[in-house]
């Protein structure tokens, strides 16, 4: 998580891809809130699409349109509420008017932002969502940087194990806690399987030295319906669901998209590697073929015990070939596209 705000839940987003938990309450209830709530009549209510863990509703009110979500990670609405602080140009965070509970569940209210999902561009849109993409990553790599913080945004003094290496060994670590709860004895029992996360396991051990403590703002969760972007795919126009966010490096959200790459080809042909090699500082890029590589494994490695657990069979098999692809390439080049 990030600096002055409550810890969030960090629930493997690869959970709520096939295992929704969204909360279903009648419109006519959620009307009755929403007029409760600004004391008077509200406009074009309507359930708008997306949301793996919450419901969302657009509506309007006073000449303003906004959102009401409603939401099981309560926290999660926390997150968003503290990330107003980073909005700008490239990096439009919308903001939370006010956020509490509601129907057994959270929820917040947020001014609207309009667009289409980043992971319906196409590929053919190339020559404007490239730049776009590389805009939203900078943009995020350029808050600043708190080494003064632990990973989930603690003072380092008082969380000296919340460390970025610490937090990349937990992600391959089952500890009972999470809602995929047995996912690694579950990858035992698959021989295919088993073999395939032991060899990310080993290979990722060996490139943990290159990555270093770094405390970027990390989204976290650039995909799966958290992103906005113009008709013409040039602009972002608003990113929110923070709550898989946290202090780290920055790599981490470009490998994020390009692990997804097999499942989307508009943000493959984006080339979010690319797009941060050519933006990023000498610094910056250090080992940044190892530490992109070291990401890439590790969520995938995750994400074979999620799919197993979730019985998402389609996504499993998918996840293994691009699992497997990504072992047998080894580290991406670090010659960025000009």
């Amino acid at each position: 998580m990030l600096a002055q705000s409550a810890r969030v839940a960090l629930w493997p987003v690869w959970y709520e891809e096939s295992m929704t938990d969204k909360p279903d309450v009648p419109i006519s209830e959620v009307e009755r809130f929403l007029v409760a709530q600004h004391g008077g009549p509200i406009e074009s209510l309507a359930p708008l699409p997306g949301g793996f863990w919450s419901a969302a509703y657009g509506y309007r009110v006073g000449g303003q349109d906004l959102v009401l979500r409603l939401g099981t990670i309560a926290d999660g609405f926390d997150a968003d509420r503290v990330a107003m602080a980073f909005n700008g140009p490239d990096l439009p965070v919308p903001t939370i008017i006010a956020i509490g509970k509601a129907f057994d569940v959270g929820y917040a209210i947020s001014e609207r932002h309009y667009g289409r999902f980043l992971e319906d561009v196409r590929a053919e849109e190339s020559p404007r969502s490239a730049p776009m993409v590389s805009r939203l990553l900078r943009a995020l790599r350029t808050v600043e940087e708190r080494p003064d913080l632990s990973v989930l945004g603690q003072p380092a003094s008082l969380a000296p194990q919340d460390t970025w290496r610490n937090h990349l060994h937990q992600q391959l670590v089952d500890d009972g806690a999470s809602r995929t709860a047995g996912w690694r004895s579950a990858l035992r029992k698959d021989l295919q399987l088993d073999r395939l996360f032991s060899a990310c396991e080993h290979r990722i051990e060996g490139l943990l030295d290159a990555c270093v403590e770094r405390r970027h703002v990390v989204h976290g969760d650039l995909l799966y319906q958290n992103v906005l972007i113009s008709e013409d795919a040039s602009t972002v126009t608003g990113v929110f669901s923070w709550k898989h966010s946290m202090r780290g490096d920055f790599l981490w959200d470009t490998a994020y998209c390009t692990f997804f790459s097999s499942w989307y080809p508009g943000v493959a042909a984006a080339d979010p590697w690319a797009a941060t090699l050519a933006t990023s500082t000498d610094e910056q890029r250090c080992d940044a073929a190892a530490r992109h590589h070291c990401y890439e494994l590790t969520i995938g490695a995750r994400r074979l015990g999620d799919y197993l657990v979730t019985n998402d069979e389609q996504n499993l098999q998918t996840g293994q070939r691009r699992l497997a692809e990504i072992l047998e390439r080894g580290r991406l080049p670090e010659s960025p596209r000009r």
